[in-house]
């Protein structure tokens, strides 16, 4: 109920009690009655875009019953949902079912990855209007999301044609251009393409790192600081696998591997000899 091109709450004509057979709410609501936060026959009213007031319904209606009550049957009031790193221009694939190997990756996040690179490349090449079609997926995944009770996602990207995924839907989406390379010339590309995008204002988008894992160190901290100048979120990969752990804190396993398999290891990189958390705030990034 907020304005999306303002920090400011909508005005509304007058408040308005929503009553639910059931109501989620915070510890702060502090109801007599209420069992963990969950508030049978409970009640919201809601002015100018904010919840002024929750409780039972019965309490509720005491003090503000003359204002018009709006009543959900069958239905739980509850906070919106936040979902803060979203891979909507991913929700084409379905990697159990394309994969030609249904297998349990056990822990090896690399085979995972491998796999995903694997079935976005292939449906790149086969599909006409690869594209349109991945937009038109990433839409729909979005409004069963939204139907879901979704208010707020962050979608990170690849692909600059993903920032028109949240355009005119019901969900405020903010789109982070996804950055990530951990050698010295990745570094330097992904520092010039992040003050282009910044300075090109008419794109309305921010950029994210990676991981701790992909995305140099200088890279994840430039990043960091235009996030925070222009009040945007910063949100990442961190501490998903015991191979990311093994690789920051020795330089060693399957994600030292992969980036040299790929290309994309030059020695450049410190191993920092800390876990992703750590490595992070030394980084001054937290």
């Amino acid at each position: 109920m907020t304005d999306h091109n303002s920090s400011h709450p909508v005005r509304t004509s007058e408040p308005v009690i929503h009553r639910g057979p059931w109501v989620i709410a915070g510890p702060a609501a502090a109801v007599p009655e209420a069992n963990q936060d969950i508030i049978k026959d409970g009640a919201l009213l809601v002015a100018d875009g904010l919840i002024q007031a929750v409780g039972k319904f019965r309490d509720i209606a005491r003090e503000y019953g003359h204002f018009t009550t709006v009543d959900h049957e069958g239905c739980v009031l509850a906070p919106a949902l936040i979902n803060g790193h979203c891979h909507l221009e991913l929700s084409h694939l379905n990697l159990a079912g394309r994969t030609s190997r249904q297998r349990n990756y056990n822990g090896d996040i690399t085979a995972w990855i491998r796999d995903l690179l694997a079935e976005r490349e292939k449906f790149l090449h086969i599909a006409v209007g690869a594209e349109e079609i991945i937009l038109n997926s990433a839409r729909r995944n979005l409004q069963l999301m939204a139907a879901a009770g979704t208010a707020f996602i962050g979608d990170v990207g690849n692909n600059l044609a993903s920032r028109s995924i949240g355009h005119k839907q019901n969900t405020k989406v903010v789109f982070l251009l996804e950055l990530l390379g951990l050698t010295k010339q990745s570094e330097t590309k992904n520092i010039a393409r992040l003050e282009k995008i910044t300075a090109e204002k008419s794109l309305d988008i921010g950029c994210t790192a990676h991981a701790p894992y992909s995305t140099s160190p200088g890279a994840i901290q430039a990043i960091k600081k235009e996030a925070d100048r222009n009040g945007r979120i910063f949100s990442l990969h961190v501490a998903e696998s015991l191979p990311e752990i093994e690789f920051l804190q020795a330089g060693t396993g399957p994600l030292r591997d992969f980036l040299s398999d790929r290309g994309g290891w030059d020695n450049s990189f410190a191993i920092p000899g800390k876990g992703s958390v750590h490595y992070l705030d030394s980084l001054g990034v937290l």
